[in-house]
């Protein structure tokens, strides 16, 4: 079980996944939920140098990204 920013638990497995956003990708730990929506955790937008703009809700590069082959 895990606990979601919003206060709920919910049962959660591990896995392995490539996640792509903005043209930046890679293979990262997850976590496998039900949900309706999918769930961006701060781990992944960090891993692939992305942050949330707070004022446009846009996301942005924190730091260049070279892809790993």
């Amino acid at each position: 079980k895990i606990m979601l920013a919003d206060g709920r638990e919910v049962d959660a497995s591990n896995s392995l996944a490539y996640v792509e956003m903005n043209g930046r990708g890679d293979i990262l730990h997850v976590r496998v939920l039900d949900v309706i929506e999918p769930i961006i955790g701060v781990f992944t937008l960090e891993a692939l140098g992305l942050a949330v703009d707070p004022v446009s809700g846009e996301l942005k590069p924190t730091r260049g990204f070279i892809a790993r082959a």
